[in-house]
């Protein structure tokens, strides 16, 4: 047998061809192994943001204060508007919350499986990037990560920033889409009427200055209309000075000290007796002998309910007064007792013990120094005060529950349950019969209006009072809720109730949207940061119904502006928005003085202007006439700065960044996950 010294020529390449097989089978496979790598590492981004994103739509607190809640017509108010609805993308979709919409030019670059992006975009949704920084716990300050303000020396944290922020992190290259159409949400706020209202029980009336319950009438007008007014200037008047004990009054200093009275705690109960009668209220309650009858006979009265609270509440006012006979540490005799009220009062008038009862006799009251009334005599016992207690609390519970839909008295806050919210809803499909709500916007020098109309599954019951407002008592908004207006037809504001749905029966599905997650190099375009705005919802402006001008209304005076705690108004871009034109800046160029922020306390906060130095589309000209200059001043670039015409600094940095792809340049958009979502039409959350 021959032996061999070593292979052939013909192995030798049979063995090279294998290795170089194998060799380009694993490179073949190693862009799909980095794929699926980058695409699991994409999904666990997207997992951690759909659980950042639906903890703050359950969670986030409203904080869009100074924005009117209650006019005679809903345009005057954005309110009752989707800015502030229980919906995905409203809520999300801020500043706050963190959710910014793509540029509609850099959006429409994108292609995706199955044409999805087309298809959302075409149907009126958006695509939306994260804002470059951590989601804002509860100032706008604290939404970016910002540089430092411009001139100021760095420092190695604030270079770290600056460094870090001008790389474009994997998790900036995902977007976010709402596959599935939104519901049609119930209405936020009902813009003739902001109720709920809630107050405790028992307690004193809600009444301030411009307080009126029956008419629009003079509050010092001697007729009676406005009696709960007065109810409570007297109370005002019994608690001035006490805040957990005496305050000093007027002046400051420990000789004006202005204590509560007992004479004034004295004149609060009897002026609530006084209007109880007036308002009605049955003899058993004001005799303090009421059963669970009378409750059952008489808690569909709006009125009672409310007056008896009052009632209640002062009488209780009294136990800071009167010994309660036999108490440890007590005196035991009416002299002592008397010499106990003589030392706080040095005219007490009234004397007893709650365990024996006493007289309170006809008084003359006096309220603000210019109405007066002679108060009707009654007797006060301990056993009385727990039974206008207790029969107001079994009053307002029974009303509450019975009339979910009345609006004579505020909800109780001893009761507030998750479902205790309004079923109001727009009647989006007006007919013949219910038309839309036509009119003028006030003050706009005759702009034409429209609005739907509203939908209620009940009869509104006992329209009663509302919000205190100078011009909205004068406006008798309670006419246009009139409790003869019943939903069931079309009325005043009432549409065709067969378009009703918030209380129909649906499958769980019909709520379910898909928030999906692609992953894109956005910011590698040439002018992802020189790009408008995605277009501003008309609603996300807030503006103030009542004033003598349309201006001030558009403008920011009387405090209607505060972008710190208005986190649903505004552009959501509206601390990166640039205001002015950097288009023919160079790259890497410093813009922070390009941006609006503002300082908190003696904290800066940088960028060169603030949000009242003129981020609004309309700024005053002076504090006296407040006209609206910018609704005149054809050059002034706040309308443009609003909407985010002039670009943003879209990765927070504080530089002018620009991608090396060009405006012309396509790309594919590749889906990394998507989740299933429920999309309520109510503001409820039980967690």
């Amino acid at each position: 047998m021959t032996k061999r010294h070593g292979f052939t020529l013909f192995e030798i390449i049979i063995s090279l061809m294998l290795l170089v097989m194998g060799v380009l089978t694993t490179l073949s496979l190693m862009p799909s192994g980095i794929k699926s790598q980058q695409q699991a590492r994409f999904a666990a981004y997207a997992s951690a943001k759909v659980m950042d994103m639906m903890e703050m739509f359950n969670c986030q607190v409203p904080r869009d204060q100074q924005v009117d809640g209650e006019v005679t017509n809903p345009w005057e108010t954005t309110v009752g508007s989707r800015v502030l609805t229980h919906d995905l993308e409203a809520r999300l979709a801020t500043s706050r919350a963190g959710l910014i919409p793509l540029p509609d030019t850099i959006a429409k670059r994108f292609d995706s499986a199955g044409d999805e992006i087309a298809q959302l975009l075409g149907a009126g949704g958006r695509i939306y990037y994260a804002l470059p920084g951590t989601t804002m716990d509860y100032n706008s300050a604290d939404e970016v990560k910002l540089p430092r303000p411009p001139g100021s020396p760095p420092d190695a944290e604030d270079e770290f920033a600056r460094r870090s922020n001008t790389s474009i992190s994997e998790a900036r290259r995902m977007l976010v889409g709402f596959v599935g159409y939104p519901q049609q949400n119930s209405i936020p706020v009902f813009p003739w009427k902001a109720w709920p209202y809630y107050h405790g029980y028992p307690a004193p009336p809600l009444a301030s200055s411009n307080y009126e319950t029956r008419s629009a009438a003079d509050p010092n007008a001697d007729d009676d209309l406005n009696a709960e007014l007065w109810l409570s200037k007297k109370y005002t008047t019994y608690r001035k000075y006490e805040t957990g004990g005496y305050n000093q009054g007027p002046g400051g200093t420990a000789s004006s000290l202005n204590p509560p009275t007992k004479r004034d705690c004295l004149d609060y109960a009897a002026l609530a007796m006084w209007y109880a009668q007036l308002r009605g209220l049955p003899a058993s309650f004001c005799n303090g002998t009421a059963t669970d009858a009378d409750v059952e006979s008489y808690c569909n009265n709006a009125d009672h309910v409310r007056v008896l609270s009052h009632l209640a509440h002062a009488t209780t006012c009294l136990t800071k007064w009167f010994w309660l006979s036999g108490a440890t540490g007590a005196p035991t005799s009416a002299g002592s007792a008397t010499a106990a009220a003589a030392a706080v009062d040095p005219n007490p008038a009234v004397t007893g013990f709650l365990d024996l009862g006493f007289d309170i006799p006809a008084r003359t009251v006096v309220v603000n120094g210019v109405i007066t009334r002679s108060t009707p005599q009654f007797r006060v016992d301990l056993d009385k005060i727990r039974n206008w207690h207790q029969r107001s609390l079994d009053m307002i519970m029974k009303h509450a529950a019975s009339y979910p839909y009345s609006w004579g008295t505020p909800r109780p806050y001893n009761r507030s349950i998750m479902m205790d919210v309004p079923l109001l809803e727009w009647d989006l499909f007006p007919t013949a019969g219910s038309p839309l709500l036509t009119g003028t916007i006030d003050k706009s020098g005759g702009v034409v209006a429209n609005h739907y109309r509203a939908l209620a599954p009940m009869a509104i019951s006992f329209n009663g009072v509302h919000v205190p407002d100078p011009v909205l008592a004068n406006s008798k908004l309670g006419a246009a809720i009139a409790a003869s207006d019943q939903p069931l037809v079309p009325g005043a504001i009432f549409g065709d109730i067969s378009h009703y749905t918030l209380a129909r029966p649906f499958d769980p599905s019909e709520r379910c949207r898909q928030v999906v997650f692609w992953m894109a190099d956005w910011q590698s375009y040439e002018d992802f940061e020189t790009a408008p705005s995605a277009p501003v919802d008309a609603s996300k402006y807030p503006f103030l119904a009542n004033r003598s001008t349309f201006g001030q209304r558009m403008t920011d005076g009387n405090g209607l502006f505060n972008p710190e705690y208005q986190t649903s108004y505004f552009n959501p871009e509206r601390n990166l928005v640039l205001h002015s034109d950097v288009s023919g800046w160079a790259t890497r160029a410093d813009i922070t003085s390009l941006r609006y922020w503002r300082s908190f306390g003696s904290s800066f906060v940088p960028g060169a202007k603030s949000w009242d130095e003129g981020a609004y589309p309309f700024e005053c000209a002076d504090g006296g006439t407040q006209t609206a200059r910018r609704l005149v001043d054809a050059d002034s670039p706040a309308p443009a700065v609003f909407s985010g015409v002039f670009g943003a600094d879209r990765n927070g940095n504080g530089i002018l960044d620009r991608g090396p792809l060009p405006a012309s340049v396509r790309q594919r958009a590749v889906t990394v996950a998507r989740f299933v979502v429920y999309d309520p039409r109510l503001p409820l959350v039980l967690r």
